[in-house]
């Protein structure tokens, strides 16, 4: 993929059994990181469309592509808009 924490996920989704390990500083499970995969996947194609449709950084941010995942996802200390900064410069 074009987003290495996608590849980093998924390595340790392959490697990742059913018993209870740690996820990004959290306790979590193999179905745990796979729907943290699913948001990274989601969020990724989001912003792969809008800049190959031509927007800008600006204009990617401005159309909140993360909107209905930032409930659950958009918390801590990265927002829904900084992470789609993020993932459109590694694009």
């Amino acid at each position: 993929s074009n987003l290495p924490l996608v590849d980093f996920v998924e390595d340790h989704l392959r490697a990742l059994g059913a018993p209870t390990r740690r996820v990004y500083n959290a306790v979590g499970d193999k179905a745990a990181l796979a729907k943290h995969h699913e948001m990274l996947v989601t969020v990724r194609e989001r912003v792969h469309t809008l800049k190959a449709a031509g927007k800008s950084k600006d204009d990617a941010v401005a159309a909140k592509p993360t909107a209905d995942l930032d409930s659950a996802w958009g918390k801590g200390m990265i927002n829904g808009d900084v992470f789609v900064t993020l993932v459109y410069t590694t694009l």
